[in-house]
């Protein structure tokens, strides 16, 4: 092992490109798990009483924005999808206006749209529906406008099928950002990005369980996944075999603080323990650090269960009928068939 003086020639280090690999193999396999888990822990969460309020109060506030399509009867709601120049989605503009100057709070009656949240705000001005979002008396508005006290609007003759589809999706998408950034939404929506982060770093942390603990338990030698495929293994500082209480801090540092903390803590935990290996004197992330366990070359160590063991395999008195009996974990080296 890297800088470590050993008496015997029983371990080799494992490759820094190998080592990576093997930790990407697991890192894979951790999410993948902790997404179902999360798919779960979600799914259950929102069968719960808290957590039917808070997807009706969430179903309130869109039907009343006017943006979407509203199932009463399923609490669904669909955006806004299809073609504007089509006949049956000639509701499309009225709904628009409606949000901007109608849409209320079914709770309190407090309006929705917030200039001063908008994409529209600007410092010293009054808001104004058709002069800020369809740019009443600008040079690229689109629309053309009837009334004074009761305004309509629709688009210009000579405006092309396409060029209208596309001012539609980009009105559309920057009500639904408005909206989506108001304070009743905001705060609605507060629980699920609580329940997004503790239940997905919960979940990458479930997820951890098969390959970083009980993968390695059961092959033993400390051998996720990604190790088993490429031939790696663990030992303790000693160079000999871990122990299962090693494996089972390693599994606590990765899943727990390095993957599950990540997600909420913008993955410095993931990038420290990254950059550990790079600065500290044994190339060991924290996990192993922690755990006091180093990744070597299975294929090319001799990991011995214990320094005994290893004492009388290199002992020269030792006959090669005694060596043979000594027990001792090595992975088979690769063969490389020839045509």
């Amino acid at each position: 092992m890297k800088k470590i003086k050993r008496p015997y020639p029983s371990i080799v280090e494992a490759s820094f490109p190998k080592r990576l690999g093997a930790l990407l193999i697991d890192l894979l396999a951790t999410v993948a798990i902790g997404l179902l888990a999360y798919m779960a822990v979600d799914g259950i969460f929102h069968q719960t009483t808290v957590g039917g309020q808070i997807d009706t109060r969430l179903f309130s506030l869109k039907q009343a924005s006017g943006l979407y399509i509203a199932d009463g009867e399923t609490e669904t709601t669909y955006i806004l999808e299809g073609d504007i120049n089509d006949e049956v989605n000639s509701h499309y503009l009225p709904r628009l206006s409606h949000y901007y100057l109608l849409a209320k709070d079914p709770s309190d009656n407090s309006k929705l749209f917030s200039y001063a949240d908008s994409t529209f705000y600007k410092y010293g001005f009054a808001f104004d529906f058709y002069d800020m979002v369809l740019k009443r008396g600008q040079e690229d508005c689109l629309f053309d406008f009837t009334g004074e006290e009761q305004i309509t609007f629709a688009f210009k003759d000579s405006v092309g099928s396409d060029e209208r589809q596309a001012e539609w999706i980009r009105l559309y998408n920057q009500a639904i950002d408005d909206f989506e950034n108001c304070e009743q939404y905001l705060t609605a929506r507060k629980p699920l990005g609580l329940l997004f982060l503790i239940g997905g770093g919960f979940g990458l942390a479930i997820g951890a369980l098969p390959p970083i603990l009980i993968i390695p338990l059961v092959l033993g030698n400390g051998q996720t996944i990604g190790k088993y495929i490429l031939g790696l293994a663990l030992v303790n500082k000693s160079g000999h075999q871990v122990k299962k209480g090693a494996i089972v801090i390693r599994y606590f540092v990765f899943g727990f603080f390095e993957i599950g903390a990540s997600l909420g803590l913008y993955a410095m935990p993931l990038f420290i323990s990254s950059a550990a290996v790079t600065v500290t004197n044994s190339n060991r992330a924290i996990h192993d650090l922690l755990a006091a366990t180093y990744v070597v070359d299975a294929r090319q160590s001799k990991i011995f269960a214990n320094e005994e063991d290893e004492k009388r395999y290199y002992a020269e008195k030792t006959s090669a009928e005694e060596r043979s009996k000594i027990p001792f974990f090595q992975m088979p080296s690769k063969t490389i068939k020839r045509s």
